[in-house]
This record gives structure tokens, sequence and C-alpha cells, in this order.
């Protein structure tokens, strides 16, 4: 361990009353804890899985939490009794899901825009880190904790959680409820709530829920149908795959701790999903970073990612923090050709179904003349005629209209036409 480390480490496991708190900073560690009450210098978020002889839980450095003097969270617990252990990950889910549907049909929902695991593991399955808590951005950005909205929102989502029915079997534990500040030194100010869970047989846990406040979406959100663990499905106002990578770009690019969960989400996302120059370009600039490097190989190289601790949470995913770089830049090698003049930016960064009762036959012999002649300037009159056949698809009618570049390929045509599934 570097002397760099050690101090790290020594500064966070020293007394309580010895840590500054502005000073927090991670240690690879996993500790396995003996209580559910909240020690000194934690969170009062802090609620890790109820005590079992057959169970381990890492504590994980949280860099949200770092002006606490124990800025950590728990982590994933493992169980000895593989069984115990995929139950609990299952009712997880549904707890997990609860909140969700019930944050998202509240009044609040129509203010938050969902993003981080949750959507991942809808958009990428079982390659995604099972999501254990729930990402929110409060749109518009003006809106302040300090508004009369935002000083109401905390409380109005645990009024709205314990509103619904709790999933069979489990109970949910208003008393156990804590709000912590989040990220009140770097990023935007937020808020998280704790959702402890109990069911019988097996050991309790809580579902996170974070809320950002002033931090501007670059790109449009969308609503999206989120299928849950009860095969029922809500819809939510979501950030797009495009949007969530340079997130997790700009995160590991420009926070005081990188993280590795970070890192391994942006990899799964960037070689799955295409993302444009223009988007990751200005969530760095509304991030206040510093300029976008002009090569991925540049942007990657420059990361400092604390790995030891991702994988102490998350033991099955192989390999060093190097190799998933190097898998990083490579996906992210068509997004900065773009600024070479070299790739094709006439795409689109998120899934899109093409209803069948817009493709009337004006849509269709339109898309077959613009796509046959290059007649780009028509794609205007295109979007009017998807709108009169009911098209309400506002980033495929924004980018009809756009100045573009429009190039052969467009999504849009190739969607209308039937060439892009």
């Amino acid at each position: 361990m570097s002397n760099f480390w050690k101090r790290l480490h020594n500064h966070l496991f020293a007394p309580p009353d010895a840590v500054a708190v502005a000073n927090a900073a991670p240690a690879a560690r996993v500790v396995v804890q003996p209580t559910t009450a909240t020690p000194p210098g934690y969170p009062t978020t802090y609620r890790p899985t109820s005590p079992n002889d057959g169970l381990h839980q890492p504590q994980v450095f949280d860099p949200a939490l770092k002006h606490f003097p124990r800025a950590f969270r728990p982590g994933d617990p493992t169980f000895e009794n593989v069984d115990n252990g995929r139950r609990w990950v299952e009712l997880r889910r549904v707890v997990t899901d609860h909140v969700l549907r019930a944050i998202a049909e509240s009044e609040w929902g129509n203010r938050l825009v969902l993003r981080g695991s949750r959507l991942l593991k809808a958009w990428l399955g079982d390659a995604a880190r099972e999501p254990g808590d729930l990402d929110w951005v409060v749109d518009p950005p003006t809106v302040g904790p300090q508004d009369t909205w935002g000083a109401g929102l905390c409380a109005g989502l645990v009024d709205a959680v314990f509103a619904k029915p709790h999933p069979s079997g489990v109970e949910l534990i208003r008393s156990g409820v804590a709000i912590d500040n989040i990220w009140t030194y770097e990023r935007a100010e937020g808020r998280r709530v704790v959702f402890p869970w109990r069911v019988a047989g097996l050991p309790g846990a809580a579902v996170q829920v974070d809320v950002v406040f002033h931090e501007t979406i670059p790109t449009p959100d969308r609503r999206l149908p989120i299928p849950l663990a009860d095969r029922g499905c809500v819809s939510v106002r979501s950030a797009s795959p495009s949007q969530s990578l340079a997130w997790k770009l700009l995160w590991l690019a420009t926070d005081n701790y990188p993280q590795g969960k970070d890192l391994y989400d942006a990899v799964l996302l960037a070689e799955q999903f295409p993302l444009p120059l223009s988007v990751l370009t200005q969530t760095f600039n509304l991030g206040g970073a510093r300029p976008l490097p002009r090569t991925a190989a540049e942007l990657v190289g420059a990361l400092r990612v604390d790995w030891e601790n991702f994988q102490a949470e998350y033991p099955w995913v192989a390999g060093e923090a190097a190799s998933w770089q190097t898998r990083l830049t490579g996906a992210l090698s068509s997004t900065f050709a773009e600024g070479s003049g070299n790739g094709d930016v006439d795409h689109r960064d998120d899934p899109c179904v093409m209803n069948p009762l817009w493709l009337t036959s004006t849509v269709v012999q339109l898309a077959k003349g613009i796509d046959a002649e290059g007649a780009f300037d028509r794609l205007p009159i295109l979007a009017d005629a998807l709108q009169d056949a009911g098209c309400d698809d506002e980033e495929l009618l924004h980018h009809c209209r756009s100045d573009g570049p429009h190039t052969r390929g467009c999504w849009v045509i190739e969607m209308v036409l039937g060439k892009k599934e």
C-alpha cells in the first residue's frame, strides 16, 4: 500500500473526533457490521443489513457523504447460503420497485428524472449491477432544496411510499426512515432518504433514494416504461443512455474520488449505445469541467479510479481497472471520431419504437424520397407529416427539424422504412 493510501486509511479509521470532516477519503477495506444502529460519526442513513452469522457486508466509501467523519454506505452483502442470497436479492428487487412505482406515480414524480443503476438494469439486463438505490434529478434545475417544493420533497416521498400497500411478506419500517444531505462539497446538492425493510427468515436492509437539485440535464428526458419485478410496468421520466454515459464520464474525469462502479457502468453503456460528441461536450461544459480531451485515449488514460473498493463490493467483476479502461477507450472511439470528421453523427442515442400508426402513406413516401435523393432539407416536412399522424416523440421530431448534420443512414429514415429494428 502506498504512503498516500496509508494516509487515507489512517484518516478514515482514526477515532471520529480526530477526523477532519472536509478531508474524508476512501479506504479499501471490508468490514462486517456488528450492529444495525448508526455508529458514531456515520451518516444517519447508514443502514447496514441486519447482523447474521452467514452474511458478510462491506462498508463502502461514498464521496456523496464525505462531509461525515465516516463517509460510508453499506455495500452489497454476500451470503454463505447461496439460496438465502438469491432470495434476498429477489426481495430487494421487489422492495426497490415498490419504492420506484410509489415515487413515479406520486405528485412528486412529474418533477423527477430517473438515472443510475435502475435504468441500466432495464437496458442491460444481467450484465448491469443489481440496483439497490434509486437516483433522481429534480427538474427544472431552478428548484432548490430550500424552495417550497424542495423543502417538502423528502416528506412527500416518504408519504408516497407508505401510502401504497407493501409487497406481500415485506414490512417497510416508517420509524426507521432517515434523511441526510449529500454532495455538499462538490457536484449538485441533494438529499438521501433510506427506507428500511424486513422480512421473516432473512436479514433486512434499506432502499436508498438519492435526489439532487440544481443540475441541468443537457439532453431531453423521455418517459419510459420500466419493467418491474412483479411483472408489472411503470412509466418514469428517464435520462437517455447517452446522457447517462456522458455523466459517468464527467464524474470519472472530475470527481475528487472517481468510483469503480462508474467505470464499470460506463464500459457497459459505451459498448451498447452510441454517444454523440455534442452530448459529451455539452455535459462537460455544463459540469464546469476542464475542456474535453481531444481523444478517447487522452480522456480515459488520465482516470485514477478506486477499483479496490469496487471489487470489495462486487467480487464477481473480473479484471483490473486498466483492462476496463482499455475497453472504454475502444468503445468511445466512434464518439471522438466525430470531432475529426470521420464519424457519422446522425444516429439516436436510445432505443426508439416506431408506432405503425405513424407510418401513413404520406410519411413513407416522403421518407423514400429523402432516402433516394439525399434530400435532407425535406426532413422538417417529414416531421410535420409524422406529427399529423400522431407522432409525439419529441426527440424524433426535433431531430428532423434541427440543422443536423444529417447524413445517409439517418436513424429517422431507417426507422420509417424498416431498415432499423
